[in-house]
């Protein structure tokens, strides 16, 4: 019934929108990095009572010399990305506020990022390089009312830059710890109506060993390439065209765990190799004063290969060879209606096919046989409607609310919504904020077609999550907030065996999770040249695990996240230079690694990460920067038997012609 009262309740603000409540339009000069879009799925100002969601903006990857997405939001409150060693790893994955890495989804300017051919079906950034993206958007709650599967605990928005003045060209070149060679190189300007970006990014690093015994001397090389374009039309304020592609290509040497004792070992012969090629159109059209329409179509390509040759230095090393291929073709497309300065509805329409296949083939020497897994092409789509409400009736208030149908021939039709209202208290400039989201993942193709695990009756894992908070500005000069999360999740797929004698099972929706947890923040501007901000966020969570039997379930805590994280961060700027200090603490974690016949469930020591970074203006248009990681040269893992980043050092030059 509460269901039925909350749909209904979105006809009546729908419906709301035609009648009068006083005009409340007020013209203000917005910052870039403040326009939000992922959240509401339409350009929005960022109030500060939005605490669910993190804006990374072009100033900041730039002053601190940001590489990859990891590097680029491992500071944030509420969100851990988690990897096997700094390059590449094929682990990579961020958790948001206790939901697991599958649960987050990804998108470039609206098309979403998705790996079909991924046994649990989601895109791995660990080959995304942040060189000409404008801002990085990271909502921490369910957003499948929007955006369909996936987006289960939250949503990762790429933009890139979109140039407005002359023509201009900027040559970076830097150099650092681990023969670490990074060069990019990018042309942008507007000419007449058009506004266009060519990056080209490449990082080439000896490294330094995955695995993190000390007795494991080889350094694992990594190289990555990443190509971007974006083309912006705008002849007049009425019509948009564009057009966005990424290409993505890297080759990464790999350690693992052959000998089975839960302790990774070097292997000289382990290589994967990831393409990726992303690409979407839009247009965007104002048929009148009061009704817009937006059309983008995309599509997105994976293709990885690994070849792991025979060590005779491993006793257990095997000879595998495998490829996985996936790809996506998408539709999106939605009216704006805005019939007030108060009002604005978009009701929408989309489509996503996926498409996957994979082989792989291991071949044992010390059994002297061979095994082949071969996943043959299969395919899927689905179609979803919504609708989005957001309503301004009174300065102070907003409120926001969105449905949507989604249907699939796999689990046919599926229902979600999404309810936010924020509230300002004038006088105390208090600012307050509650929201209620539900999000779903279709379960991959591989879960579903597998020809000796699949299980074509599973349901979509669905999550609900709970949110409030406020902001409280004290003076002019700071700010603090906080908020509390509370979110469910059930009918997560796993593996379980149905009859262990003769190891035959499938994939079930057979577990469920759950996250409670606070965050605390602080945002104090002493004067034009100094700012402080720090952070701190709790959180407590759960899972269900299959045991050692392959059939019981049983609950532990969720693994890999932090109970405690703690954030401070400094910057110090003048006319000539930008300089700042970047401190974390990331508490106690477990991880679970397969000993032999068994899991075992291991701790992971708390480690404190320190930055420095440095910039320097010389001339106009030439800057010199340093930057030094992991300044306390902590040993630190973020999966158990992985080393990270040791003390490191990087210098170079940014020329702007």
């Amino acid at each position: 019934m509460y269901r039925q009262l909350r749909v209904l309740a979105l006809g009546v603000i729908f419906l709301a929108g035609s009648f009068g409540f006083g005009e409340c339009s007020q013209e203000e000069q917005v910052e870039l990095d403040k326009i939000v879009v992922t959240p509401y799925r339409t350009e929005q100002v960022m109030g500060n009572n939005q605490e669910d969601i993190e804006v990374v903006g072009s100033k900041s990857l730039d002053i601190k010399d940001k590489l990859s997405f990891d590097d680029s939001v491992q500071g944030l409150n509420g969100v851990d990305a988690v990897g096997a060693g700094k390059f590449g790893s094929a682990s990579e994955g961020l958790y948001i506020r206790g939901g697991l890495p599958r649960h987050t989804a990804y998108m470039l300017e609206g098309l979403k990022l998705y790996d079909p051919s991924n046994t649990s079906g989601y895109y791995v950034p660990s080959d995304f390089l942040v060189s000409g993206i404008q801002r990085i958007e990271i909502t921490k709650m369910p957003l499948s009312s929007l955006y369909g599967s996936s987006p289960l605990a939250g949503v990762v928005n790429f933009f890139m830059k979109t140039p407005q003045g002359k023509p201009y060209v900027i040559y970076k070149q830097e150099a650092g710890s681990f023969s670490t060679v990074n060069e990019a190189l990018e042309f942008g300007g507007k000419l007449h109506n058009t506004a266009y970006l060519f990056n080209v990014d490449r990082l080439d690093t000896k490294g330094f060993s995955k695995a993190m015994q000390k007795t494991n001397p080889e350094n694992d090389a990594y190289q990555n390439t990443n190509i971007s374009m974006k083309l912006d039309y705008r002849p007049d304020e009425n019509f948009e065209a564009g057009f966005v592609s990424r290409l993505i290509n890297s080759r990464t040497e790999n350690d693992d765990d052959d000998d089975y004792d839960g302790i990774p070992e070097d292997d000289l012969n382990n290589i994967s190799h990831n393409s990726e090629f992303l690409s979407t159109a839009y247009l965007k059209s104002k048929l009148t004063d009061m009704l817009s329409y937006k059309i983008q179509a995309g599509t997105t390509s994976v293709y990885r290969r690994y070849q792991d040759d025979k060590d005779n230095d491993i006793k257990n090393d095997n000879y595998v060879s495998s490829w996985y291929r996936g790809k996506t073709y998408q539709l999106m497309n939605h009216f704006e209606v805005t019939p007030a300065a108060y009002y604005k509805a978009l009701v929408g329409f989309d489509y996503t096919e996926e498409v996957a296949d994979s082989y792989r083939y291991d071949y044992s020497y010390a059994y002297a046989s061979g095994f082949t897994s071969d996943f043959p092409k299969k395919s899927t789509y689905s179609k979803g409607i919504f609708i989005e409400n957001i309503l301004n009736p009174i300065e102070p208030l907003q409120v926001d609310f969105s449905y949507r149908l989604e249907n699939s021939p796999i689990f046919k039709s599926h229902s979600v919504i999404k309810e936010r209202i924020g509230y300002k208290l004038q006088d105390a400039g208090t600012e307050l904020y509650s929201s209620y989201s539900e999000g779903f993942k279709a379960p991959s193709l591989y879960q579903l077609f597998d020809p000796s695990r699949g299980n074509r009756n599973l349901k979509p894992e669905e999550s609900k999550t709970w949110e409030t908070g406020l902001v409280q500005p004290v003076g002019n000069k700071l700010s603090l907030s906080f908020c509390y999360f509370h979110s469910d999740f059930k009918n997560l797929v796993d593996f379980v065996y149905t009859n262990p004698t003769w190891w035959i099972g499938e994939y079930k929706n057979a577990a469920k999770a759950k996250s409670r947890g606070v965050e605390v923040g602080g945002d104090l501007k002493l004067s034009d040249h100094l700012r402080f901000k720090a952070g701190y966020t709790y959180t407590s969570g759960r899972q269900d695990f299959v045991d050692d039997d392959l059939v019981t379930i049983f609950k532990g805590k969720t693994l890999r996240i932090p109970t405690h994280k703690a954030t401070f961060g400094m910057n110090w700027k003048d006319e000539r230079f930008d300089a700042g200090f970047d401190l974390s603490f990331v508490g106690l974690r477990t991880d679970r690694i397969w000993v032999g016949t068994t899991d075992e469930f291991v701790k992971m020591k708390p480690y404190i990460l320190g930055g420095f970074y440095y910039n320097y203006n010389i001339l106009n248009n030439t800057t010199l920067f340093v930057k030094i990681n992991n300044i306390f040269d902590q040993d630190y893992e973020r999966i158990k038997g992985f080393q990270e980043e040791s003390a490191s050092f990087y210098g170079g030059v940014k020329v702007k012609f």
